[in-house]
């Protein structure tokens, strides 16, 4: 095993591990956009919320990325997109319900209005 002091036996088989297969830093960052997409999605079905066609244009070029990335990857592998795509809807599903307990927040502040963040500050 290189590496390895030589002193030392070699660790048994069962002890070494192999790395899962992961795509490449690009593709992570390709495929981590589609948490926008499946973001917005969640935000048309759970909260009833609409966007434009500029929005929807710009989730489309999202996909078509993803798409055109993922067929050019050297380092496909089923396990990693697999946690890609997983990794892209829990974090999405994580944004949803950050929303939901933020509208919640809202009914509890003394003016009823939503927080958020405006124009590079902080506004109640």
């Amino acid at each position: 095993m290189p590496g390895y002091p030589h002193n030392l036996p070699s660790p048994p088989r069962h002890e070494r591990v192999p790395p899962p297969p992961t795509p490449g830093v690009g593709m992570f960052s390709v495929w981590k956009n589609l948490a926008n997409v499946t973001t917005a999605i969640g935000d048309v079905t759970i909260y009833k919320r609409s966007y434009g066609w500029p929005v929807w244009g710009c989730l489309g070029l999202i996909m078509l990325s993803a798409w055109v990335g993922a067929s050019t990857d050297s380092r496909f592998s089923w396990s990693g997109y697999a946690w890609l795509i997983v990794n892209c809807v829990l974090t999405s599903a994580y944004a949803l319900y950050l929303r939901s307990v933020m509208d919640k927040v809202a009914e509890h502040t003394t003016n009823k209005q939503k927080v958020g963040f405006w124009g590079g500050r902080t506004v109640a």
